[in-house]
């Protein structure tokens, strides 16, 4: 990336430790690199870093957000059903984001994903790095993410089963 010309970003997403990127953080005139991470002490604040806080939605953006997603060409949701959804994921982006994609893929009405987001809070704390800083926004996320995971193997599987043979 050094020597080329053309317009460059890398991601480097949820970096837990700065030693991590020894050696892999890109450079060069014409790119730029981006890091999230969640931590937001001196080890990875650089002078010449650029921080973005991201934060939630407030309670209002999160449903709105959430009913334009669910909503398009269909029959909408109940304003409460919205906001218990929007409360349970803590106004997280992310974490609506993956859950309006759920909903959208698989059709289940919001309070069956509330039940599964409940469900499966009760195992997924051991998901999250140890050494990283916790957040109210951990679980929430990881929870999303593994209901989306369980969604795609679901898929997967099915697609695996209809898959011509050899024979």
């Amino acid at each position: 990336l050094r020597t080329t010309t053309r317009p460059w970003l890398v991601v480097l997403d949820d970096v837990d430790d700065p030693v991590d990127l020894r050696g892999v953080r890109p450079a060069g005139d014409h790119g730029k690199s981006m890091v999230t991470t969640r931590r937001r002490d001196a080890a990875v604040i650089r002078s010449s870093s650029r921080v973005v806080q991201v934060t939630t939605f407030a309670p209002m953006e999160a449903v709105d957000y959430l009913r334009s997603r669910l909503t398009a060409g269909e029959v909408g949701h109940e304003e409460g059903e919205l906001r218990a959804l929007a409360d349970a994921l803590g106004h997280f982006p992310l974490a609506l984001s993956q859950a309006a994609a759920f909903l959208i893929d698989t059709g289940m009405s919001l309070t069956s994903y509330r039940e599964l987001l409940s469900d499966q809070r009760q195992t997924l704390s051991d998901l999250l790095p140890a050494t990283s800083p916790a957040d109210e926004h951990g679980e929430t996320v990881a929870t999303a993410w593994q209901l989306a995971l369980d969604r795609a193997e679901t898929l997967a599987a099915r697609t695996d089963s209809i898959a011509p043979t050899d024979g």
